[in-house]
């Protein structure tokens, strides 16, 4: 159990350190009770790897650098997290009810799993595999990138983007309510099974849309 303010950030060391402070085993369950705040420097956060932590209302989960919740680390938010990037990998999951805010936000891998039912705020969204779902409130100020031909992107709540872009061919991308991308809207779809799907309570509203598009490779190609 964590409680008041407990800063693990000092002689931490760097990505690449062999030992770091915040050394619990794979098998723990971490508390943050309320008010209270756990501060990891970039050793610890880029090792983490805890079975579950569970993060009160009014608490605070914080990094100066990428949190990554490695292996099966459960992460269930209810307060806040505060991280210059959050990557998920292998069998992870996000459940966030409270407020992040990220850098960038990753998800990589197929069992990874990001559920939004509060609100998160982050520079930008790749979804190169496993499934992200909202159904509250992200804003996303840079670009949302799904990519891969299994990716899962689900929205049955406010997505808010600079730039989407859709570049594969998964049939798992819908939209269940409201997609607003401030600039552009791009979408390549590489396979017969790919689609984005808009349920008939949904809506997109986009300023530019360009469909065969892929400007990470500056080609245009279909099928649309």
């Amino acid at each position: 159990y964590v409680k008041g303010t407990v800063d693990l950030s000092v002689n931490d060391g760097d990505a690449s350190a062999k030992t770091w402070r915040f050394t619990p085993s794979n098998t723990s369950e971490i508390y943050l009770l309320e008010g209270s705040k756990l501060i990891l420097g970039e050793a610890s956060a880029k090792n983490f790897n805890v079975a579950a932590i569970y993060i009160a209302e009014g608490a605070t989960l914080q990094s100066d650098y990428s949190l990554w919740a490695n292996n099966s680390t459960k992460i269930y938010n209810h307060g806040n997290i505060i991280v210059e990037s959050f990557k998920p990998n292998t069998s992870s999951f996000l459940y966030n009810v409270g407020t992040m805010t990220a850098g960038s936000v990753t998800a990589e891998s197929n069992p990874t799993r990001i559920v939004n039912d509060g609100t998160i705020n982050c520079e930008s969204v790749t979804v190169k595999a496993g499934a992200v779902q909202n159904n509250d409130q992200w804003n996303v100020s840079g670009t949302t990138f799904i990519t891969s031909e299994n990716s899962g992107w689900v929205n049955n709540g406010h997505w808010t983007t600079y730039d989407y872009a859709y570049i594969g061919g998964s049939w798992n991308v819908i939209n269940n309510c409201f997609l607003e991308v401030t600039n552009d809207f791009e979408m390549n779809i590489s396979s017969a099974k790919g689609a984005f799907k808009i349920d008939g309570g949904g809506g997109v509203l986009t300023k530019n849309f360009y469909g065969g598009r892929d400007s990470s490779t500056d080609k245009v190609s279909g099928p649309f």
